[in-house]
């Protein structure tokens, strides 16, 4: 466990769970270190924040550079749009690798509105009622 003021980590870790947050900032200043790992899985990585844009550009230029020749990078997703970032982590030159999808199931969404809620949740009415009159 890594933050929040631990740090129970050492070389002979096998495996070692970060945040988003946490990983820029050590990738940020310790790029020579990165050699020490062989894989980095990158989960949820639908989910766009500042600090893990910054990541995938650092882990980017890092492959580039080559300063992590034998890296494995595994992004992850339910919601992946694969082709664009095999694209992106896809060093110039090489082809991009195909996406391993696990699963097929897919669950539907649907789409609800406030109004929809309050008709259709009889609980609901009143407290929906309430709060369209004051506003």
């Amino acid at each position: 466990r890594i933050g929040q003021g631990d740090h129970v980590d050492s070389a002979d870790s096998k495996i070692t769970f970060v945040t988003v947050g946490y990983l820029l900032q050590y990738l940020s200043h310790n790029s020579g270190m990165v050699k020490r790992y062989t894989h980095i899985v990158l989960d949820e990585v639908h989910e766009r924040t500042m600090d893990a844009d910054m990541l995938h550009l650092l882990i980017k230029k890092l492959m580039e550079a080559g300063a992590w020749p034998s890296a494995k990078l595994v992004v992850m997703s339910a919601t992946l749009q694969a082709g664009l970032f095999g694209e992106y982590f896809t060093p110039p030159g090489e082809a991009v690798r195909d996406p391993i999808f696990v699963g097929v199931r897919r669950f539907p969404v649907r789409s609800l509105h406030l109004e929809e809620l309050c008709h259709n949740i009889p609980r609901l009415r009143n407290a929906c009622g309430k709060a369209v009159s004051k506003a």
